[in-house]
């Protein structure tokens, strides 16, 4: 694996990838400790520039080659959620449309709790039905801080 690691206002991002592509992204409160695993190099490609551009509001879409490992329904639902736009959300129960599993926004919620390469698969997009920002894996004042950033919430 090729390891890469980011440091940010938000906080030390990672990212890990094989040859065929980034594997997963580590958020600020996971990267600490992912920092410390095996590496054989850097990744091939600019993860961290990408990843600044992001961060900044000058890139809206990442062009980074990604390699997917999952259940049917998770590959489904992680690959509906990329179609989500910048600046855009939805609720589960959309997302679970928009995969084609109409009715499974819990099941959802869990494919989302698992996704490996958050920010490129923008889970942070996807909200409960409720309207509340919801849960993150990455915390909810992160996933508060992304949506701002896309212009999806505004500060008060």
């Amino acid at each position: 694996m090729f390891n890469c690691f980011v440091e940010t206002e938000l906080g030390l991002f990672g990212a890990s990838g094989d040859e065929w592509g980034l594997c997963r992204i580590y958020l600020p409160n996971e990267a600490p400790a992912a920092a410390h695993m095996p590496s054989e190099g850097s990744l091939p490609w600019d993860f961290s520039g990408q990843l600044i551009d992001y961060l900044t509001g000058k890139r809206k879409e990442w062009n980074i080659p990604f390699s997917l490992t999952g259940s049917p329904f998770q590959l489904a639902v992680w690959y509906a959620c990329k179609e989500i736009p910048y600046g855009g959300t939805c609720t589960y129960g959309q997302l679970a449309k928009m995969a084609g599993y109409s009715g499974a926004a819990q099941a959802v919620g869990r494919a989302m709790a698992s996704n490996p390469l958050p920010l490129i698969i923008p889970c942070h997009r996807v909200l409960p039905a409720s309207g509340s920002v919801g849960r993150y894996r990455g915390g909810e004042n992160l996933k508060h801080k992304l949506l701002q950033l896309e212009g999806t919430l505004r500060t008060e």
